[in-house]
């Protein structure tokens, strides 16, 4: 099996006070298995993050986490306990909710490896 180095940036996304956003990462037409997780919020503590595969039915945490217990940064990554399988032409939902009462600026980055072949 064929794979290639990827990294899937998340546009800079702003939640507001006491608010939550809903991102949405569609994969393409090959597996991705997603090593790290990097980021960075301006208060991580009051942030907290939900990961699922919406189009596969399939819940990737029973609730969502703090921010900075589930996404490193760029120094020191989230290093997955395994690899994270993401099937072809799936959707990942990311919900980011603001514990606080401001803005709270997010940026989170995927890196992984895309699978080829059989």
């Amino acid at each position: 099996m064929k794979s290639e180095f990827y990294c899937h940036s998340i546009p800079r996304t702003s939640v507001t006070g006491s608010g939550s956003a809903t991102l949405s990462v569609r994969f393409g037409a090959v597996a991705t298995d997603i090593f790290y997780l990097s980021g960075h919020a301006t208060a991580e503590t009051e942030l907290t993050v939900l990961f699922r595969i919406t189009n596969r039915a399939v819940t990737l945490m029973d609730r969502a986490v703090l921010f900075s217990a589930i996404v490193g940064n760029a120094q020191r990554p989230f290093i997955l306990p395994r690899p994270l399988r993401i099937e072809a032409n799936s959707d990942l939902e990311i919900v980011l909710t603001d514990l606080s009462t401001s803005t709270n600026v997010v940026d989170l980055t995927l890196v992984g490896v895309k699978l080829y072949g059989g």
